[in-house]
């Protein structure tokens, strides 16, 4: 089963900001952040130290990564075994909640990014 063109591009649009804030840091000593919400607001957005978060990883710094993000780290994490999962298997894989685990997960979910945004102002 492929994967949706939609998924692959926006992995490639966020690699694509990741190289750019690299090249920018290390070509021009500019600390640049693709962050749009960070740069209009002032105040960090949940997903704020994912492009941080993905260097440490590349570089093998893993507890650094989770530390600068544990929401956007614990999600790649999800997303490449969903992948792996469906890859190897090919087909999706499913979960089947009824509407009230629906809302319940929903609520989880809510309250996670929730907690991860309050780490990351905190942070």
């Amino acid at each position: 089963m492929p994967v949706p063109g939609w998924a692959l591009g926006v992995v490639a649009l966020w690699l694509g900001s990741v190289a750019a804030a690299a090249w920018l840091g290390r070509t021009f000593g500019v600390a640049w952040s693709p962050c749009l919400w960070r740069r209009a607001t002032g105040v960090p957005c949940p997903t704020c130290g994912a492009t941080r978060a993905a260097l440490a990883a590349l570089d093998g710094r893993l507890a650094d990564a989770f530390l600068l993000n544990p929401m956007v780290v614990l999600g790649a994490a999800a997303a490449s075994v969903w992948l792996a999962v469906r890859l190897g298997l090919g087909r999706r894989p499913a979960v089947h909640l009824s509407p009230a685990g629906r809302r319940a997960a929903w609520c989880v979910l809510a309250g996670a990014v929730a907690l991860n945004w309050a780490y990351v102002i905190w942070r």
